[in-house]
């Protein structure tokens, strides 16, 4: 996600700098590691909660995500919504996975990784939510500035979660 955001934001901050190509092979980059992201996250979620056969289709279902979201990006459309379109669901699974082993007991309340990597997603959306509806607070910073601003506080925050999840094994 960090990569995603820092490529994102030099390809929005020094496109003039970049040129067309160069502009043009940075965005990929950027929408190349949002894909990478999201299978990340459910594979992760994947490991850290479920095994056996649950674990083996979560993961399945996370190449075909990455594999039909790379084919639609660097095919037909690289607009930033399809990267929204895609990692969102990929954070809801990971959030309903989270919440579940919250809830297992795996973690008192309120310590361990889910409640971190919760409200890292949480904000996380509604970073997506300021890039979708186009939210801007000035002229001079948009919604591309907001959404990279927001998403640093949400990737503090599941770093920190990320850091104390184990293996479900």
């Amino acid at each position: 996600m960090a990569l995603g955001a820092f490529l994102g934001g030099t390809s929005h901050g020094f496109a003039l700098q970049l040129g067309d190509t160069g502009q043009a092979i940075v965005w990929r980059a950027t929408m190349a590691a949002i894909g990478v992201m999201s299978f990340l996250f459910l594979a992760t979620a994947a490991f850290a909660v479920l095994r056996d056969l649950w674990r083996h289709a979560i993961l399945a279902l996370a190449v075909l995500e990455l594999v039909v979201y790379w084919g639609w990006v660097f095919l037909v459309d690289d607009d930033f919504l399809w990267a929204i379109y895609d990692y969102v669901p990929a954070m809801l699974v990971t959030a309903v996975l989270m919440g579940v082993l919250w809830w297992k007991g795996s973690v008192p309340s309120g310590s361990g990784p889910a409640p971190w990597l919760l409200a890292g997603i949480l904000i996380s959306l509604v970073g997506a939510i300021i890039q979708a509806k186009g939210f801007s607070l000035h002229r001079n910073f948009n919604h591309n500035d907001l959404y990279h601003v927001v998403q640093m506080g949400a990737l503090l925050l599941l770093y920190r979660g990320g850091r104390q999840l184990r293996d479900a094994d």
